[in-house]
């Protein structure tokens, strides 16, 4: 006789494209059509997650900023959206120490070169752990909870074991008051390959619900999404945007990084690898940025949807995303919240890098 499995059944399951979709839907369909819908999608991007912090806030200082029906993040995104989720005063406190006046130290230490080929990664990740800790406490996770009903809240990581993308429900996960998955799968989201270790979360998935699985940051196959779920949702928003009288249904795209290419010598460093790893990062995060914005705007404008985006138009630090200098991060606050105050939105995307 089979022996019973006693561990506790996932409850708040992990989800594929599709069944995001679904979700979302039923969070659009809640709304009824009298109500404007606003999506927020946050990028990644390491330390320029600064940019939208500031934003965020040169925004709600305007006045205008609405609450988000969805949030959804990549990467530092992933770490943002529950705080932006929220909208208040405190959470926007939050994110502007977070992104000021956080230090390299306080994000990652580097490991012993001599241990490095028997690491999971280049980096160790326990002070980002601790400072995920420190941010998303009880109180911000039960306030998800509480802000959830008929709303959406969604960051994204890659499963190692096949390389798809696995879309997290934070909404339903503070609802289960799982406070420790609720991080850790934060923690998940935030670990760039190669530099951050991977980590092992239940699955959640229908096909293997209990079964653990390795999983890294979410960038390493988009920066921002919405994309194919929106398309779906075409149907639906068509209908409403039929009738004049019915508010429009807006997606806001906020892009941690300059979107530029530029000529930069490689600092290989103390190993080189590091370096290696670190320029290729940063190529992967510009490049990823540009093919997901494109995708959202296709698919917004086959939707009906009202598409804008903003990013980091200039700054003169150090560029390297992983340098979490806090003059740094304070100018690309400053910068985004200038950005904020102003209201000011793109709405086509390049179809290549910049020019520097």
């Amino acid at each position: 006789m089979a022996r019973k499995d006693e561990r506790p059944e996932v409850r708040c399951r992990a989800l594929r494209s599709g069944e995001f979709a679904q979700g979302a839907a039923e969070v659009v369909r809640a709304q009824g059509p009298a109500k404007a819908i606003n999506v927020l999608a946050i990028s990644g991007g390491g330390k320029y997650g600064a940019f939208s912090a500031g934003y965020l806030s040169g925004w709600a200082e305007r006045g205008d900023r609405p609450s988000f029906d969805v949030v959804t993040g990549i990467s530092t995104g992933s770490l943002m959206a529950p705080l932006a989720f929220l909208g208040t005063e405190e959470t926007d406190a939050a994110l502007r120490n977070i992104y000021t006046t956080v230090t390299t130290d306080q994000v990652y230490k580097k490991r012993m070169w001599v241990s490095i080929p028997f690491s999971k990664s280049l980096l160790n990740a326990k002070p980002l752990e601790e400072l995920i800790e420190t941010h998303i406490t009880k109180k911000v996770i039960k306030a998800v909870a509480a802000q959830g009903d008929g709303r959406g809240l969604y960051v994204a990581t890659v499963d190692l074991a096949d390389g798809r993308l696995v879309i997290w429900d934070m909404v339903c996960i503070a609802q289960a008051k799982d406070y420790a998955l609720f991080r850790k799968v934060l923690l998940a989201a935030s670990a760039v390959p190669m530099a951050f270790p991977p980590v092992k979360l239940k699955s959640g998935l229908r096909d293997d619900r209990q079964k653990h699985r390795w999983h890294v940051d979410g960038g390493l196959r988009e920066n921002v999404f919405w994309r194919r779920e929106l398309a779906q949702l075409s149907h639906m928003l068509k209908a409403r945007g039929s009738d004049p009288s019915v508010p429009p249904a807006r997606l806001y795209a906020l892009i941690n990084g300059q979107m530029r290419s530029t000529y930069r010598e490689v600092d290989f460093g103390w190993v080189p690898m590091i370096g290696i790893a670190r320029r290729s990062v940063g190529t992967m995060i510009s490049e990823v940025a540009i093919g997901s914005l494109q995708k959202l705007y296709a698919e917004a404008f086959e939707a009906g949807v009202e598409f804008r985006f903003n990013y980091v138009r200039h700054f003169d630090g150090n560029p390297e995303w992983d340098d979490f200098d806090p003059q740094d991060m304070t100018a690309l606050f400053e910068h985004g919240r200038e950005l904020g105050r102003l209201e000011h939105w793109e709405t086509t995307p390049p179809d290549e890098p910049l020019d520097g």
